[in-house]
């Protein structure tokens, strides 16, 4: 097992730990299956939507498309796969919908922390190159293995993510709408995912001068605006009364 794969394991293990830590007792075993499933899902959509964006190669190449160990993943196809699984094992097994998001958004963030660790590892999603002697700049690997002075990105990103999703979490211990902490954690995320993307220049495809998955966390962030959106104008539930 590579270092890459290690530190993921690392961070899937720790988001399960999270949704068992915030699970009523009572039913911890359909959370966990639920977790499980969710990042199943996140796994197979990581793949899916790296096969998607690298179709003329897989075109020609049809039998390594599920070959996981070779390498190749999306983190917008990740995320995309891991919010259908999670959603249609919702239902599946009759749990609220939005209270379902909120506990299983806690995976999120050891999931973002240790992709970053290890893309930083693997020389990937790596920072732009710095004149020698720059401040704050740190020897990094690309993907041919080769040494560096880049501005040190993954780096950066996995502290901001503690930072800004730890914080939200921290605000949103007490919050009583159902959503509202998937919602909030979401749009954090995506919004970080956008700011780290752009400074990426690791080769990737563009549309529009942009990278494709500057162009997913843009549309991730707008889905979790609407979704708060609507959370915030939808009335509460009201329990009726016994008679």
């Amino acid at each position: 097992m590579t270092p890459f794969s290690l530190l993921i394991g690392l961070g899937a293990t720790l988001g399960l730990l999270r949704v068992l830590q915030n699970a009523p007792e009572s039913s911890r075993i359909r959370w966990l299956l639920a977790a499980l499933i969710t990042q199943a899902g996140a796994l197979v959509g990581a793949r899916a939507g790296f096969v998607l964006t690298n179709l003329g190669y897989y075109q020609t190449h049809g039998s390594e498309i599920a070959s996981f160990v070779s390498g190749g993943l999306s983190w917008p196809g990740a995320l995309t796969g891991g919010l259908g699984f999670g959603c249609i094992i919702l239902v599946l097994f009759k749990l609220p919908i939005l209270e379902g998001l909120d506990r299983l958004f806690r995976m999120l963030l050891p999931l973002a922390l240790f992709t970053w660790l290890a893309c930083w590892q693997a020389g990937i999603a790596y920072g732009r190159p710095l004149p020698a002697g720059t401040a704050g700049g740190l020897m990094m690997m690309d993907e041919s293995g080769m040494q560096t002075l880049r501005l040190p990105l993954q780096p950066l990103a996995a502290a901001s993510l503690i930072l800004l999703l730890g914080t939200a979490e921290w605000l949103l211990k007490k919050a009583e709408r159902p959503g509202l902490k998937a919602g909030m954690i979401g749009l954090i995320f995506s919004l970080h995912a956008v700011f780290f993307s752009w400074m990426r220049v690791d080769p990737v495809q563009q549309y529009l001068s942009f990278r494709l998955d500057t162009w997913a966390a843009a549309l991730f962030s707008l889905a979790a605006l609407l979704m708060l959106i609507f959370i915030l104008i939808r009335k509460p539930q009201r329990l009726e009364k016994p008679s």
